[in-house]
């Protein structure tokens, strides 16, 4: 008896030392974060839903087909992902100027719906895609009432993108909106365990955990990291038929959301264009990267040989066939598709991390859209005299 209470003691101890240490680095680390990103409240309130509002960069949400959005007038500092570049919350929760929600008379206006490369990590304000299309519109047309609203937000999925545009994108009366989602709904299982969500808990809620991924979790090291796992790990012969199955099955998944969308958009006459996205499985920093499809089949080859493979590389067979997967559903439905995979390869790079895009690379895909987009705004430029001469009747 005497020893069991000694051992309660000792444990009871150990979990108050263990509770006071963790409170403690949490505290350090959101003050000096919150110090050092110039009194941004990011990681200061990081967590913490009753002080920050509606945070909550929720991967958790997400996968179950829910979305969040971002407080009002919110300053994005220091934020996992947005390294130096601040990222300017209007009123509404979006990225970018404010706009009104109910669309002025003459208005011509562009949703981009996206996950967080459409957000613009790694970006500046100003140098996110859908701030530069608006730019170029404007300039091109002429037509200081083109609008370009940025509807993209960091882990979105297809089905989180479902319910936004369901829930509130619709109505703001967007005359087109564009598409750029694939990564997140390849990254995404299926399934989630218990430790699996746990992690994730960790991950919404942790200072700690979020500074440690940000200052180790670089490129060159989760690269050098998973092949180690792999080397020491992963069996050496990959079981390709189930692999196969599940990557159907996430098809499925995507192709449901993107026809939900499309479909949604077509009942309330709203254009869509779709947008294939790039990725790499490379290391963002090393020279030399293969295109797209070249990668792929590298990686396929080493697949169907039974070698061991990283995570991203498992990820790129995925993306890959939800690429695929997104230009049967474009010519299924006779949509506009824009290239970007393409855009990418033919300039030799322009990838900032495994999917997030530089500013130049933006601009690009900017200019592409740009093409996609003109006919329905000039159809709506010749339908207007034809509205203003009804009305004058």
């Amino acid at each position: 008896m005497r020893h069991f209470k000694n051992l309660l003691k000792i444990l009871t101890r150990l979990v108050l030392v263990t509770v006071v240490t963790i409170l403690s680095a949490e505290g350090i680390v959101r003050s000096t974060a919150f110090l050092w990103s110039d009194y941004g409240a990011y990681y200061f309130s990081y967590g913490l839903a009753g002080l920050s509002g509606n945070l909550g960069i929720s991967p958790w949400s997400t996968h179950t087909g829910e979305y969040y959005k971002f407080p009002p007038n919110y300053q994005l500092k220091g934020a996992a992902g947005q390294a130096a570049e601040v990222a300017s919350i209007n009123s509404l929760g979006f990225r970018g100027p404010d706009f009104q929600p109910n669309k002025p008379r003459g208005t011509f206006r562009i949703v981009c719906l996206g996950e967080s490369s459409t957000f613009g990590y790694r970006n500046s304000d100003g140098g996110t895609y859908p701030i530069q299309l608006q730019k170029i519109l404007r300039q091109t047309s002429g037509d200081a009432k083109v609008e370009v609203i940025n509807a993209g937000f960091p882990y979105y999925n297809s089905g989180s993108i479902s319910a936004l545009l369901r829930e509130e994108i619709s109505r703001y009366d967007p005359d087109v909106i564009t598409l750029y989602s694939a990564f997140n709904d390849a990254a995404w299982p299926l399934k989630i365990n218990f430790p699996a969500r746990v992690v994730f808990w960790v991950q919404e809620h942790s200072a700690v955990y979020l500074a440690l991924k940000e200052t180790l979790h670089t490129d060159k090291f989760f690269v050098r990291l998973m092949s180690k796992i792999a080397r020491r790990l992963r069996p050496k012969t990959v079981n390709y038929e189930p692999f196969k199955a599940e990557i159907e099955q996430v098809a499925l998944r995507y192709r449901k959301n993107v026809e939900s969308i499309i479909k949604f958009a077509k009942e309330k006459g709203i254009a869509t264009v779709l947008i294939k996205q790039p990725m790499t499985a490379q290391n963002s920093k090393s020279g030399g990267r293969t295109s797209y499809e070249a990668e792929y089949q590298a990686v396929m080859e080493k697949f169907r040989a039974s070698a061991a493979l990283l995570f991203n590389q498992l990820l790129l067979i995925k993306h890959h066939r939800l690429i695929e997967e997104l230009g049967k559903i474009a010519k299924e439905e006779g949509l506009p598709i824009v290239d970007n995979i393409a855009i990418v390869d033919r300039n030799g790079g322009g990838l900032a991390s495994w999917v997030h895009l530089t500013e130049e690379a933006n601009l690009r895909l900017a200019e592409a859209i740009k093409s996609a987009v003109e006919p329905y705004l000039k159809k709506r430029s010749a339908q207007a005299p034809l509205r203003n001469a009804v009305s004058v009747r």
